[in-house]
């Protein structure tokens, strides 16, 4: 017997494909999740399309989020490499359905807030995971 949420599993879309984008995929999918993926790139998407749910378009357009299905989603994990395309998919993704769960990333802590004020729920800060692995890698090296 299924359980309940084996039976109805929660969706989630993907924007970006990239280390972050894959990395994400592989937790949501041992958690049983569906998973949507929204790529730009041709090539990745033609070398990744067998055996998942992966698309070519641009996450910033509310028509592409709708076709991943935003609508019957739960969560939202915005991967894009450049923080320009990553406010303007959290405007699209908020604007839509500002109840959703918004994951984004970003490079400077100065661009996590304005994601949070746009409407992302969490936030990832490049500089800050770097810090903190540079701040433990000197403390390792002065032992």
């Amino acid at each position: 017997m299924q359980s309940e949420e084996h039976a109805n599993p929660k969706h989630a879309i993907i924007a970006g494909f990239g280390v972050p984008g894959r990395m994400a995929h592989e937790a949501l999918c041992l958690a049983g999740w569906e998973v949507s993926v929204i790529e730009r790139n041709a090539v990745t998407v033609e070398r990744c399309k067998s055996g998942m749910d992966i698309r070519l378009g641009d996450a910033t357009e509310l028509d592409t989020m709708r076709d991943a299905g935003l609508e019957s989603a739960d969560l939202v994990v915005i991967a894009l490499p450049d923080e320009a395309s990553v406010m303007r998919c959290i405007d699209t993704v908020h604007q839509a359905k500002p109840d959703i769960r918004i994951v984004a990333r970003t490079y400077f802590t100065s661009s996590a807030y304005e994601a949070r004020r746009r409407g992302a729920t969490d936030v990832v800060i490049a500089e800050q995971v770097i810090a903190a692995a540079m701040g433990d890698l000197v403390k390792q090296a002065v032992k």
